[in-house]
């Protein structure tokens, strides 16, 4: 798992960014704690000055991830066309 920040926007939508420079943009469906689903476009970020690009050249894929919330904790699955993984992020005001 990656270090970062997600940020839900007033419109609904959510912004991610992690420690790599990766940035994705999408919704975030939340209306049963034991399935949340996002679907987002992640865009890659640079590494030694170099534009990182997926197997097929492109910087940027949807992403997909579904998970549930337990004691203010959302974990589950993401995925794109090239990879899996898992998350975990703690649920918080942010003040």
């Amino acid at each position: 798992m990656i270090p970062g920040t997600w940020i839900i926007n007033k419109d609904g939508s959510v912004d991610a960014v992690n420690n790599y420079g990766d940035r994705s943009h999408g919704t975030l469906i939340s209306t049963d704690p034991n399935n949340i689903t996002s679907t987002a476009i992640s865009r890659l970020g640079m590494f030694g000055g170099i534009q990182r690009r997926y197997p097929d050249g492109t910087t940027s894929t949807q992403v997909t991830s579904q998970g549930r919330l337990i004691n203010g904790v959302i974990s589950g699955t993401w995925y794109d066309k090239y990879q899996t993984g898992q998350f975990q992020m703690n649920v918080g005001t942010g003040n």
